[in-house]
């Protein structure tokens, strides 16, 4: 009976069969469309439709829902599609809900005050009201109505709880300052309302390079004592107020173009650093958790770059096009406690000990050391396992301010001899490095180690470009405080030893770590006279030891030496030298030029 009455009440609707109705071909004049612009929540369909199904179909970027009313009429509601400008803004409002709750949690860590905390945000909105011949008391904000820029100042129509409106007022934007949830309400809507126009001041103002990088790093210092949500709302102010400034205030508008720019800036800035240092925390996160060893830190103080792209963490050297590594040793020592005094060793293979014990490295650059395997009989923790074991070492991957990109410094004191890391990368063959070495070289990249201390022609060659461990991001000295050595451990093919990086002198926390990526004698007629004295060390008394530096003169050439046979190269053509790469190691005894 009530259907049946109400068809006869609304006889312009007729009834549609879903399954034979072509969404593809509606348009807004179609009579099955009865809205072209509609709001519904789930809610309300639900509502309407008394549970029946509803279909949501795309129809390039515009939204038809088709549903039962509750006559049991199929209706279709067809929703255009937002304006991008709109999208835009609401994907902008999402990424500043992240981006404030990581900037203050920064903050926090840092043991900073935030300038509205989250006791601030429950506060209730009150502001002042001022009532001739009453004392200044304070009123329940209800609602703001509208805004206004008058005689250069701010003002916002109040709309106050328990009053009639009446008794709404024009209020200063600082008797709002017990506010922010009501104001920042008003100003989201007034912003959605403007949005297109919002955008079109944005770009107006930022001419002159306003948000370049170059630019925005010059205020890179001021980023930390922002607070998102207060820059935010005073940007939207005042581009509020170039929108509603009556003729009368155009005296006003060069002073809020300049204070428009001075926040959008800022603005724009501390987004774009919100976002860099929440990717470097996500990769600081996943290098520890691919690095096992002592934790590696991420900071970049210096510039609005992300982490390092098409670079995959690595712990241990892999294998290539054509390259095995063999990780079974044949023979092992018999020793229980391994030490220079035991003439089996494995550790005496090179001719000397090559740890102390504080296992620390008591040889000159270019002794092979020879550590225990897994095949010897001695324990994990022998003072002769010292590389295999891994890094032990807090150290920070940072942003250098030289020009030299991504480094690496020590979080805590390095003494002369200990293990800092292996330098890991991917193990191709010689003639698949001269192919990636002529486009490294193109692009002055420096990732190839040539693995070289057991034959001048050496075979094999590690690239860590694009994979590698923290010794990736360890950069050039020509004063190094770092040196390379071969150390053999389970893999003993001689052509395959593994490189690792050993402290030459003190190092102190918070000094970058280097190495010589030639590792070149300055003298090298002094060659042959200084190879006899190679393997010669100082071991004091406390068991401290003096290693001789591989950059100072009169010390031999090491046999390992990154890129050493292209440098070679580069050094008789002469006309490649025209291209090559300028040195910013900034040493007192610097080439001027890398290779």
């Amino acid at each position: 009976m009530a259907s049946t009455e109400g068809r006869g009440i609304q006889s312009n609707l007729h009834q549609q069969d879903l399954s034979k109705l072509d969404v593809t071909k509606l348009s807004a004049l179609s009579p099955e469309v009865i809205s072209r612009q509609a709001t519904i929540n789930i809610g309300t369909i639900g509502h309407v439709a008394h549970g029946k199904s509803t279909v949501v179909k795309a129809i390039s970027g515009v939204q038809t829902v088709r549903f039962k009313n509750e006559l049991e009429r199929n209706i279709t509601i067809k929703l255009e599609p937002l304006s991008e400008s709109v999208v835009r803004m609401y994907r902008e409002r999402a990424d500043e809900k992240d981006e404030k709750i990581f900037h203050d949690k920064l903050k926090r860590c840092k043991k900073r005050n935030l300038s509205i905390d989250s006791e601030e945000e429950q506060i209730v909105s009150v502001a002042k009201k001022q009532k001739k011949g009453i004392k200044t008391q304070e009123f329940i904000i209800e609602k703001i109505l509208d805004f206004k820029h008058e005689s250069g100042k701010i003002y916002f129509f109040v709309k106050w709880k328990g009053w009639p409106n009446s008794e709404n007022t024009w209020e200063p934007i600082e008797h709002l300052d017990n506010c922010p949830k009501v104001l920042n309400e008003f100003l989201a809507n007034e912003e959605l309302k403007h949005c297109n126009k919002i955008e079109e001041l944005k770009n107006e103002i930022s001419f002159g390079n306003l948000l370049s990088n170059e630019v925005l790093l010059e205020r890179l210092d001021e980023v930390e004592e922002i607070d998102i949500t207060n820059l935010k709302t005073s940007l939207i102010i005042k581009l509020l107020s170039m929108i509603y400034l009556p003729e009368k205030d155009e005296c006003y508008a060069f002073e809020l173009v300049q204070d428009a720019r001075n926040l959008l800036q800022m603005y724009v800035l501390t987004r774009k650093r919100c976002r860099q240092l929440m990717k470097l925390k996500d990769w600081e996160e996943h290098l520890n958790q691919v690095d096992k060893s002592k934790k590696l830190t991420v900071e970049n103080n210096v510039d609005l770059d992300g982490p390092p792209e098409n670079f995959t963490y690595i712990n241990q050297s892999i294998p290539g096009s054509g390259v095995t590594i063999p990780n079974d040793p044949p023979i092992g020592c018999e020793c229980l406690a391994c030490n220079c005094r035991s003439k089996s060793c494995c550790g005496m293979q090179g001719g000397i000990f090559a740890y102390t014990a504080k296992k620390r490295l008591r040889v000159a650059p270019g002794t092979p050391i020879y550590e225990c395997n897994k095949a010897c009989k001695c324990s994990l923790d022998c003072c002769n396992r010292v590389v295999q074991n891994g890094r032990n070492l807090k150290l920070s991957i940072f942003r250098t301010s030289n020009g030299c990109g991504w480094g690496v410094k020590t979080d805590q004191t390095i003494k002369q001899g200990q293990f800092i890391c292996q330098y890991v990368g991917e193990v191709i063959t010689f003639e698949e490095a001269e192919k990636r070495g002529r486009e490294y070289d193109a692009r002055g990249l420096t990732y190839l180690f040539d693995l070289d201390f057991n034959s001048v022609e050496n075979p094999y060659v590690v690239d860590a470009a694009h994979l590698g461990n923290v010794s990736h991001f360890i950069n050039h000295s020509c004063e190094p405080n770092l040196g390379v050595w071969a150390v053999w451990a389970d893999c003993l093919d001689p052509n395959l030893p593994m490189l690792a990086l050993f402290a030459t002198r003190d190092i102190d926390a918070g000094e970058e770590l280097c190495f010589d990526y030639l590792q070149k004698s300055s003298d090298s007629d002094d060659n042959e006279a200084n190879v006899s004295s190679q393997n010669q060390v100082v071991t004091t008394d406390d068991d401290e030891i003096n290693i001789p530096n591989g950059s100072e003169g009169g010390m031999a050439t090491s046999p390992i030496s990154p890129l050493k046979s292209r440098f070679e190269i580069q050094q008789q053509n002469m006309a490649m030298l025209r291209n090559r790469t300028e040195c910013k190691c900034g040493a007192v005894k610097c080439r001027k030029y890398l290779f």
